[in-house]
This record gives structure tokens, C-alpha cells and sequence, in this order.
């Protein structure tokens, strides 16, 4: 029995199934593939927004330290500021360096 356009029934139902042929293949690749390319997306944009942050954080805590440093402690001298300053970062970066040493001489003896 052909009613619509010269299709039968077996053709309708044919085409049904590959149409949801076609569906189920589309929900499986994005379940495998996209979704999780998805998460890493998101997690890759927060980080490197995080990122930004930290270091905008960072850039005007040590500014705000600079000028209360120089207004209230040193009072315009900002030469004694920078070399206190200076010697709280080189104190920080010694800190990191002896706690990376182990790490450190790990990586260095199978180089």
C-alpha cells in the first residue's frame, strides 16, 4: 500500500530505524568524546582564569606593601623599601629552593 509519495510502509519503517540508527551514534560519540573534551575545556579556562587572578592578587599586594612601606616605615626612602622587599623575596625563593632539593638531586641523577 504506497499513500504517501509512492512509499510503502516497509520503507517508512526503514528509514526509522536508521534515523535512530543515526541517533544512538550521535548520543555514544558525544558521551565518550565530547563530553569529556567538554570538562577538560572547563577546567583549562577556570585554571588559566585562576591564573589571572593570583597574579593580578599578587602584583597589587606587593604594590599596596611597597607604598606602606615607603609612606609609614621608611618615610621616603623607597630605596629601603625595595631592599627590604628584595630580601623577603630572596628569603622566600632560599625557603623553595632547600624544600625543592630533594626533588631536585631526583631528577638531577638520572639526567
Amino acid at each position: 500500500m504506497a499513500d504517501y509519495h509512492g512509499e510503502t510502509e516497509g520503507q517508512r519503517d526503514l528509514a526509522a530505524r536508521a534515523a535512530e540508527w543515526v541517533d544512538e551514534i550521535a548520543k555514544f560519540l558525544q558521551s565518550k568524546a565530547v563530553s569529556p573534551l567538554f570538562w577538560v575545556a572547563r577546567a583549562i579556562i577556570f585554571g588559566l582564569l585562576g591564573l589571572a587572578l593570583a597574579v593580578v592578587a599578587g602584583v597589587l599586594t606587593v604594590d599596596a606593601l611597597v607604598k606602606l612601606l615607603d609612606a609609614y616605615l621608611f618615610a621616603g626612602r623607597v630605596w629601603i623599601t625595595y631592599f627590604v622587599i628584595g630580601g623577603l623575596a630572596l628569603l622566600l625563593s632560599l625557603y623553595a629552593w632547600r624544600k625543592m632539593g630533594k626533588y631536585r638531586l631526583v631528577t638531577g641523577a638520572s639526567a
